[in-house]
């Protein structure tokens, strides 16, 4: 009986609460039973700045009709975990949810949404997550193409986005919320960037087995600074690293 629910539990359904677009082939619906994906339409939102993607390794895929990517986690096998990708740039509502169940690989074949749309590795990102949705932890996923090597070097990406252009980009890391105020900032390597443009930070990942980040960063026509507080991301713990050496093209 446990398994039984556990397994009904964590069944994916697609979300309510986005509207898909009219289009049958590439609206956001139920693609396989781990695996809701497509496009949804999106009201106009204020000014933001989000998490799109955590990565161990670098995210790159062909845009061909038979590419296909195998997601692991490095760090979480005793638990089964959220995956969602999601559009970075503007107006490229898209989004995968899937379910990765725990110790497995998730299969996730770009020809049913993602080729049909010609969308790159610089359209959209990937994360894995436990928690909720509004009290996420994420959890770095890695990434190998069918078609396109992968070298996967163990560092830990955070890839986040604004709505708006910014510069004077900043983040800072520690084990607790609460120690953050104790740590430094540090600059992102670009000193400004586009909105819907990916803002990449490699994370600090000894020592530790989860980070709070915070990152902040100020709008360029209006001076105001948009923050991103209490970023959990699981760097280290339970995973097991046989796959971390090098993803490469199967």
């Amino acid at each position: 009986m446990l398994i039984s629910n556990s397994q009904f539990v964590f069944s994916q359904s697609c979300d309510d609460k986005i509207t898909p677009i009219k289009n049958q082939k590439l609206k956001y619906q139920k693609r396989d039973k781990n695996r809701c994906e497509g496009f949804y339409s999106s009201l106009v939102s204020a000014d933001f700045m989000g998490v799109v993607g955590v990565t161990k390794g670098d995210f790159f895929f062909e845009t061909k009709e038979d590419e296909i990517l195998e997601l692991t986690s490095p760090v979480v096998n005793d638990r089964p975990i959220y995956i969602r990708a999601v559009g970075v740039k503007l107006k490229v509502y898209y989004r995968m949810d899937g379910n990765l169940d725990a110790g497995q690989t998730f299969t996730w074949p770009l020809g049913d949404v993602v080729f049909l749309r010609k969308l790159s590795s610089k359209d959209i990102c990937v994360f894995g997550w436990i928690g909720n949705e509004m009290d996420k932890i994420y959890i770095p996923l890695i990434v190998a193409s069918k078609l396109a090597p992968v070298t996967n070097d163990g560092k830990i990406r955070l890839y986040l986005r604004t709505t708006v252009d910014v510069k004077n980009v900043l983040w800072r890391a520690a084990r607790t919320y609460g120690s953050l105020r104790e740590t430094s900032w540090e600059d992102a390597p670009e000193s400004s960037y586009r909105a819907g443009k990916l803002i990449k930070i490699i994370l600090p990942a000894k020592g530790t087995e989860e980070l709070c980040v915070e990152v902040a960063a100020r709008n360029q026509k209006t001076a105001k600074w948009l923050k991103k507080k209490n970023i959990r991301v699981i760097v280290g713990g339970s995973g097991n690293d046989k796959k971390d050496d090098k993803a490469t093209s199967r």
